[in-house]
């Protein structure tokens, strides 16, 4: 155990516990807390503090956590020696620097503690076992010098048993969760001790009031809650974050995770532009403006010989000691590999929380940080594959598959993980025992309708594999036209279904190319005399199927100054394979975005406002992509008959992109095609003719609220004033 030299006493407004600021026997600064009695008194806290113990001394280097460095027992007191940070709780911060009833806080700096708070519980949550610190307060946050505030006394009041007169541990008197009125703190315990704090930084005084533990037990037994109604005055969207924060249901709070990512976006909502010590760091200041610096003044002081904790009366428990062995080259392999580990899931949240807030981003976004955690893919490779999902509305592990940065029978284990989903590889599937006797499951005009194989019925029961197993429009078909009593989805690749449906339809038994050796790069589409959905096709010397929009020479039409190269669009397809495919005309259109140089961004810029006005309008699942799809279409017809991408196309053009899906999105796009004689009745047609006709009448795709102003105040007659309000609120966020 250590030897310490107690310099200096420092101020701690906690109940529990003392602060003294001294070094090491190395002459390191560090901070102990002793306990303050009645508490001291208390036996069995070494057991009970064990556990905690182990797990705060692993975070080194965690967010919002003062690093734990020994914990022993000194003339019969137990000592927590943590690491010295100077700072001072964030207590005296509020209590000494304002009048009473007000704030030294300003909004943007109270969201700054707070959501390091909440990142110091995130890193308590993620050890395993978990940790929780069981004693939030004011008094246990400390506000460092340089910005940061970190959490100390992790898991101390937890390990107290309740006192008689003081009721449970805690550091300060009004600081606890209704629950711990009668029963054990629950995992949001400290979620809501954390919204008591926040909501006294907002308003300069806490939300209880109180002298003794019967007073304080029977205002929080009395507390019905709160709505997002109590804070009125407050900015959006901190009463929503708040309210939930102290909802009396420990159910009702959100988890750490969640408020961690809520707490981000409410710092960035407010005005946060830099990281939230920047802020902290100035206030530091401010408070403190005579604060000599502790840290040079330790010198001397009372020696302090720690012991291992334990003995006779408590049980002859041991913590805090270290057992050194010597390391192979396999430990030291090990080592590495988890700390490359801890490197790689740093990384993953970090690009996480920046890319949450970003416009277009794809439904599966949380892949792009399980592959980053995975150490499958480097953050340039994200970065690469999340802009290609953006510019063409395409999801993100379809353009981690196009980019060919990791095979796609890699990436769908971790995709469908995320999801909870069943699925099915490339290899899986050659194991599989697949012919005849699956094709008497499925017609085949059903299976290339939907793009779906059957591969087993038991029970009354159909599995099949599938692109989307969430399509329940497409499960739900198959179940009446198989006949099937339930329809069970496994998730599988567009290359592993077509190989199936192959082997089931076509009687085909060889080995594919990619599970021989995977190819560089994707093989070319096959040539055929047939054109694919009315595009143009145009063949190259290489045999690879290039997609070019045809040139228009009239006045006023700016040609493609270059032609990109072409592009592989996958495994060949006969003309019959892709009708009915919502998916392949969907991939189809996102090819020919990418080959139009400058017309292709403007394209994909009108596609996205579209997609986001209805989002924003509660378009959600299959009516959104529906929304995608058409809009897309719409975009490309205008492409091909040489003009912008928020230009209005000829019926005959759209109906032409869209195939075989012209009958199902007809009634709410052919209004926009007939030039906005009456308004559709479908709210998706609505979306897509407002989005249109603003965008013609300013002829640009807007990006700001200030460039369609009056445009709007034409329109509000015409238009709902739902849709209205989408489209303001959209460009009003770029």
């Amino acid at each position: 155990m250590g030897t310490y030299r107690l310099a200096k006493h420092l101020t701690s407004p906690s109940l529990l516990t003392d602060s003294w600021a001294g070094v090491s026997d190395a002459g390191k600064p560090v901070l102990v807390l002793r306990r303050k009695d009645p508490w001291a008194q208390q036996p069995q806290f070494f057991e009970r503090f064990a556990a905690t113990q182990r797990g705060w001394q692993a975070l080194r280097q965690a967010d919002g956590v003062l690093p734990l460095v020994e914990v022993g027992q000194a003339d019969g007191s137990i000592c927590v020696v943590q690491s010295f940070l100077e700072s001072e709780p964030l207590r005296l911060a509020m209590s000494g620097a304002a009048p009473p009833g007000r704030t030294p806080f300003s909004v943007v700096e109270s969201v700054a503690v707070v959501l390091q708070a909440a990142r110091g519980l995130l890193s308590l949550e993620q050890l395993d076992p978990s940790v929780m610190h069981g004693d939030v307060s004011a008094s246990t946050l400390l506000l460092g010098s340089d910005g940061s505030v970190r959490f100390e006394a992790i898991g101390m009041a937890s390990a107290h048993q309740a006192n008689d007169s003081l009721g449970p541990a805690r550091s300060e008197l009004l600081t606890l969760s209704p629950e711990e009125l009668d029963g054990p703190a629950a995992a949001t315990s400290d979620v809501f001790r954390l919204g008591l704090v926040w909501l006294e930084l907002l308003t300069g005084k806490p939300a209880f009031s109180g002298s003794s533990w019967a007073e304080v037990k029977a205002r929080f037994a009395r507390f019905p809650g709160v709505t997002p109604g109590h804070f009125t005055a407050l900015p959006q969207p901190i009463p929503m974050v708040l309210a939930m924060m102290l909802s009396r249901l420990p159910s009702s709070r959100p988890a750490v995770s969640d408020l961690e990512l809520m707490l981000t976006q409410v710092y960035g909502a407010v005005g946060g532009i830099d990281a939230p010590v920047t802020p902290l760091a100035d206030a530091f200041v401010r408070l403190f403006p005579s604060r000599s610096n502790v840290g040079a003044q330790l010198q001397g002081g009372t020696v302090l010989n720690l012991s291992p904790l334990g003995g006779a009366a408590e049980g002859a428990v041991k913590l805090a000691r270290i057992n050194t062995k010597r390391m192979t080259a396999t430990d030291v392999a090990q080592s590495r590999a988890l700390q490359a580990q801890d490197a790689a899931r740093a990384v993953a949240r970090e690009w996480m929380l920046q890319h949450s807030r970003d416009e277009g981003n794809p439904r599966d976004l949380a892949l792009g940080a399980a592959l980053l955690e995975q150490q499958r893919l480097t953050r340039e490779q994200v970065d690469a594959a999340l802009q290609h999902a953006q510019s063409l509305s395409a999801t993100f592990f379809d353009s981690v598959c196009a980019l060919d940065v990791l095979d796609e029978d890699e990436v769908l284990p971790i995709a469908a993980g995320l999801l909870k989903q069943q699925y099915l590889t490339g290899p899986q599937l050659l194991e599989l025992e697949l012919g005849p006797a699956q094709e008497q499951l499925l017609a085949r005009d059903v299976a290339d309708d939907w793009q779906i194989i059957p591969l087993k019925l038991e029970a009354g029961a159909l599995t099949v594999a599938v692109m989307d197993p969430s399509r329940v429009d497409v499960l739900d078909d198959v179940k009446i036209r198989a006949k099937a009593r339930s329809v069970i989805p496994v998730r599988a690749t567009e290359r592993t279904i077509q190989e199936g449906f192959s082997r089931i339809y076509d009687g085909k038994t060889a080995a594919p190319e990619w599970a021989v050796k995977r190819a560089p790069s994707p093989p070319p589409v096959a040539l055929s005399d047939e054109p694919l959905i009315g595009l143009p096709l145009a063949s190259s010397n290489s045999g690879v199927l290039e997609l070019i929009a045809p040139i228009d020479s009239s006045p006023g039409v700016e040609a493609p100054k270059s032609v990109p190269p072409p592009i592989a669009l996958g495994p060949p397809l006969a003309a019959s394979e892709l009708v009915g495919s919502l998916e392949v005309s969907s991939r189809l259109f996102d090819a020919l975005l990418s080959v139009v140089g400058d017309r292709g961004l403007e394209a994909s810029a009108m596609i996205s406002l579209v997609r986001s006005v209805a989002k924003q309008a509660g378009a959600v699942g299959a009516p959104l992509d529906q929304v995608r799809l058409s809009v897309t279409a719409v975009v490309i017809a205008a492409l091909l008959e040489g003009k912008r991408g928020f230009e209005v196309p000829s019926r005959p053009a759209a109906a032409a992109c869209l195939g075989p899906h012209w009958r199902d999105f007809e009634d709410f796009v052919r209004p926009l095609l007939d030039g906005h004689e009456t308004l559709p009745s479908d709210p998706r047609g609505v979306v897509l003719c407002l989005c249109f006709e603003v965008a013609d009448r300013i002829g640009c795709v807007p990006t700001t609220l200030a460039e369609v102003g009056l445009t709007l105040e034409h329109l509000r007659g015409r238009y709902p004033l739902a849709a209205l309000a989408a489209l303001e609120i959209v460009l009003a966020g770029k």
